[in-house]
Parts: C-alpha cells; structure tokens; sequence
C-alpha cells in the first residue's frame, strides 16, 4: 500500500511540474529556464507564456493583435518568417511595464493565440538598449513557440 501511495504522488508531481503539455495532438513546451505553472502557462521570474485556442477558424491579422486588452497599450505590430510562413505579431505595453507579444495561428481546425511577457526591468543599459534586449526576447520566445506549433518532429 504505501508502495501505491509513493507511485501516485511521484505521478501527482510528475503531471503537475512537467514541462511540455499536450493539446490537440500537439506537445507544447516553453523555452529552456521555463517551469509550467499552470494550464499551457509557462513563466520564468517575471516573464510568461500563455497559449489559449478556440476551435475553428479565427481572424488573426491585424484587427486580432493590435486590439489592446484591459491593462494594455497597442504599440505595433510587425510580420516575420518562420518556416516558410508569414505571421503577425502585435506589440504591447502593460501598465505593470511588461512588454507583450500576441500572436495567433492555425493548425488542424483550431486557433491557438500566444501572449508572451517579458520583463524590461531584468535588463541593464541604456533605454535603448533595455528595449533592443526586451525586443530580442520577446522574438527568441515567440519563435520557439511558433516553432512547437509548425515543426512536427
């Protein structure tokens, strides 16, 4: 019997503190220094990543990331490529000072929607600066996480 009770709470802590998560046949995981801390919710000091999806078919141009939420401001949004796919990335401010990246795609009948916060206040420098390394954060975890979605391994 308490070989059982060990063998649970080793699966409780397993499920509760592993990394990648699965949903919808696609296994999700944070950059490396990321710990889980809730349903498809990463965070790493004062940095986060949160994946939510609707199923369907959801506008995720323009109008979709440049909408500012409670507590936020639009700065801009901006294309990239990744893996032969253009997305588009919305840019913006938190009143708490976080920088705050949304993106949205497509993938087998579903809409997944990635925000990602990043800190400004864990860099040094120059405003300037500070903005250079918060912006290249930002972009190093909304590849990764784009990358989960569009390689299949």
């Amino acid at each position: 019997m308490k070989l059982n009770l060990t063998f649970i709470a080793l699966l409780y802590v397993t499920f509760i503190f592993g990394q990648s998560q699965t949903v919808n046949g696609i296994d999700l995981n944070a950059p490396m220094g990321y710990n889980r801390v809730g349903d498809l919710h990463w965070s790493e000091n004062d940095n986060h990543v949160v994946v939510t999806y609707a199923s369907g078919f959801h506008d995720v141009g323009e109008e979709f990331v440049s909408i500012p939420n409670r507590g936020t401001t639009f700065i801009y949004s901006v294309e990239f490529d990744q893996n032969g796919k253009t997305y588009l990335l919305g840019v913006h401010e938190g009143n708490n000072g976080l920088t705050i990246g949304a993106l949205g795609l497509h993938k087998n009948d579903f809409t997944y929607f990635i925000l990602v916060a990043i800190s400004p206040f864990d860099y040094s420098g120059t405003e300037e600066e500070i903005a250079i390394q918060t912006a290249q954060e930002l972009g190093r975890v909304i590849g990764y996480m784009v990358a989960g979605f569009t390689i299949d391994f």
